[in-house]
């Protein structure tokens, strides 16, 4: 049986996004009282960073390490921590409403995503996610990053351990 390692984490990840996110977000809108700024489901999701053209609100799932803990290996499994950062990326010509919809993606991916168990379509990969912390770009202005869509762009990024279980 061939290793699926990063690959099946990052998409199950992706996957498990792009089910609950919108949910999850009208939940936030609905309980929250500035009603002036566009909260939308997330339009493209990346493995990589260096993506230079891509729609906003953009999710990036980008693995920084994997560990393989080679004393708990057995002979038929992989138990491995990956470190993976869910980064997203949004816009808006208004910096306040900007720092706004940072906040609300934030807190919407940690809810999506905190303690989460999800499981390949086969069953023989398992990962549990946990959300280690977030970090806050600083706001780039147009000219910073080469977009014309909006005059802000801001990043919000949720630092991830993902326990992979794999049966081999």
């Amino acid at each position: 049986m061939a290793r699926r390692l990063t690959e099946t984490t990052v998409k199950l990840i992706r996957d498990h996004i792009r089910t609950n996110i919108g949910s999850v977000i009208s939940s936030i809108e609905s309980e929250l009282t500035e009603k002036r700024t566009s909260f939308e489901v997330p339009r493209q999701y990346f493995f990589i960073e260096q993506q230079s053209i891509y729609q906003t609100p953009a999710v990036f799932i980008v693995p920084s390490g994997i560990d393989f803990q080679k004393s708990e290996r057995k002979p038929n499994f992989i138990n491995a921590n990956v470190n993976i950062q869910c980064t997203v990326v949004v816009e808006d010509k208004d910096v306040d409403l900007l720092a706004i919809k940072g906040f609300r993606y934030m807190a919407a991916l940690q809810e999506v995503l905190d303690q989460v168990e999800l499981v390949s379509t086969d069953g023989d990969v398992k990962i549990v996610v946990k959300v280690v912390d977030a970090a806050f770009s600083p706001v780039y202005t147009a000219s910073d990053k080469g977009s014309t869509r909006a005059d802000f762009r801001h990043e919000v990024s949720l630092s991830l351990e993902v326990n992979h279980w794999e049966q081999v």
